[in-house]
């Protein structure tokens, strides 16, 4: 081997050595650099995932706290749903009645819950004062507080008659007819709500009795049946009733109301137009407000604006 093979074999040597000792230092500085982060990174997390659970139950009272309290009404409803499954497994297991502790336990439960009730009322009655709110719907409400009084009565007789087995299937009939069922009507297809008419194409009138009697409206004796049979699929208007010109609690026939009517010339259409332009659609559910305060408000949802158009056709006539 020459001197110069020799050189280069050292050199190539020395060019090893040193490609391997920076690839170990490169990674040993890695080490150093990495590994405490990645050592803090594990820690806490575990120290997260240990905490957890007590963080949660640190929150749990201020989410409980934040949780509205449900309606009297529908803790009544559960209290009597409750009392009537207990009725029924009483009876279906033979039980001869309710013992002294039931009943009383069952009565402090209603007594309570017709309590918070009367107080929720109390309550209502209040803000209506406040508002001035119709004498119908304070009407409505006395009437429904009279019910809901003499039922409570009758259902307390009942459960203090309960400590028999005669008495406690007289408590299992009230409390059957007193409770609301859901219904379970079977679908009809062919008697479906909303359903394609049927093509039914009615001969054309050939001399004027024929058409006379397509365009006279028949009186109220002749019957739904024979009218249907005249008419086919045509269907005819009469003229409004006093039934139909009388004002609503939804639709009241106000000053204002007249007023803005009569600035529009009473005109429909125009009418339409300017309550399509100037009431401003309100995405919600159900009769809100009523005509005149969506005329107030110039605003409303689709019920209001249609108790708002339906006084309209009744200012004509």
């Amino acid at each position: 081997m020459t001197p110069l093979s020799c050189d280069m074999v050292r050199t190539r040597r020395f060019s090893t050595r040193l490609q391997l000792g920076l690839r170990s230092w490169r990674w040993s500085s890695m080490k150093h650099h990495f590994l405490p982060a990645i050592c803090w990174l594990l820690v806490v997390s575990l120290t997260n995932l240990t905490l957890l659970p007590f963080s949660r139950a640190l929150t749990l009272p201020q989410t409980s706290a934040m949780t509205p309290a449900p309606d009297p009404a529908e803790s009544y409803a559960r209290v009597l749903s409750a009392l009537s499954a207990q009725v029924d497994e009483a009876v279906a297991s033979g039980v001869r009645g309710f013992s002294h502790t039931e009943q009383a336990s069952a009565l402090n439960a209603l007594e309570a819950e017709r309590t918070r009730l009367e107080t929720d009322w109390q309550a209502l009655r209040e803000r209506w004062d406040a508002t001035d709110v119709s004498a119908e719907v304070r009407e409505r409400q006395q009437a429904l507080e009279k019910v809901f009084a003499q039922s409570h009565t009758t259902l307390k007789q009942h459960l203090q008659q309960a400590d028999t087995s005669a008495g406690l299937l007289t408590l299992q009939a009230f409390l059957q007819t007193a409770i609301a069922q859901p219904t379970r009507n079977p679908i009809d297809l062919n008697n479906l709500p909303w359903q394609v008419e049927p093509n039914r194409a009615r001969a054309p009138a050939e001399d004027t009795e024929a058409l006379e009697r397509v365009l006279t409206p028949l009186t109220p004796a002749q019957g739904h049946d024979a009218q249907r049979h005249a008419l086919g699929p045509v269907m005819r208007s009469s003229a409004p009733t006093p039934a139909d010109s009388a004002p609503t609690l939804d639709a009241p026939q106000t000053a204002a109301i007249r007023q803005q009517a009569a600035a529009l010339g009473n005109d429909p259409h125009k009418i339409y137009q300017w309550v399509h332009d100037q009431i401003y659609f309100f995405p919600s559910y159900g009769s809100v407000q009523g005509a005149q305060d969506t005329l107030d408000k110039k605003s409303g949802n689709a019920f209001d604006t249609a108790s708002l158009l339906e006084p309209i056709p009744k200012l004509r006539y």
